[in-house]
């Protein structure tokens, strides 16, 4: 919500309506939302989506990456992780435990490797840390451990934020007397195919083959962070 995709996919669907014959707006709306833009750059430049866990600290950290397995004590024994990014693998070893070692050995920031595909959101509880603490796809894994040992950059960025938003409102007639509607904006860890584009285009089928006087069509956005 609140992207240029979002509203690229609202210019679409609206000229999907208009060419079926429907008159067609698109009503803004303001929005309160979380953003995550946090992401790691591997030493070739290739860029890693990330996702900042609660409790770490915001900005950017640069150093050498070093891997401390899941963060047992054995897996922290003989690791240098002063002025070092410290790799992890998620699971056995809460996060917060995982980030407080490293933040006491000196580590410049930590990134968590999911031990499946997908990005996931992590929490610290009530552990506040001094350093970037991310979180990365499993699927990134191979290009983060090729590079283990070489300088990489950490970029924390996460917070709140006001938006806006459109509904796509399409109408046949002058009154409403049934509506058609689904939400098309997705969330950031999946491109939104079964939620919602699949629903969009049931509605955009149905709105084109049984266009009727008053019936009515919405594509709501800003639907994923909290039903706006």
């Amino acid at each position: 919500a609140g992207t240029t995709e979002e509203r690229a996919a609202a210019d679409y669907i609206a000229e999907v309506l208009r060419t079926a014959g429907y008159a067609v707006s698109l009503e803004e709306f303001p929005f309160e939302t979380e953003f995550d833009t946090s992401q790691v750059t591997l030493r070739d430049g290739t860029t890693l989506v990330a996702l900042s866990m609660r409790g770490g600290a915001m900005g950017e950290a640069s150093g050498m990456t070093v891997f401390a397995g899941v963060g047992e004590a054995a897996d922290l024994a003989g690791v240098g992780m002063e002025d070092r990014v410290v790799v992890f693998d998620r699971g056995v070893v809460p996060f917060a435990e995982k980030a407080r070692a490293a933040e006491a050995a000196g580590a410049r920031a930590v990134i968590v490797v999911n031990h499946e595909p997908g990005l996931f959101r992590g929490t610290l509880g009530e552990y506040e840390a001094a350093i970037p603490v991310l979180s990365l796809d499993g699927e990134a894994r191979e290009a983060l451990m090729a590079g283990l040992g070489q300088r990489i950059t950490v970029s924390a960025q996460a917070g709140s934020g006001s938006g806006v938003s459109q509904n796509v409102v399409a109408r046949s007639g002058t009154e409403c007397h049934a509506y058609l509607g689904a939400h098309y904006d997705s969330v950031p860890e999946g491109p939104g195919a079964n939620d919602n584009a699949t629903g969009v285009a049931v509605v955009l089928e149905v709105a084109r083959a049984q266009r009727t006087p008053g019936l009515c069509v919405v594509a709501f956005g800003a639907e994923e962070i909290g039903l706006w």
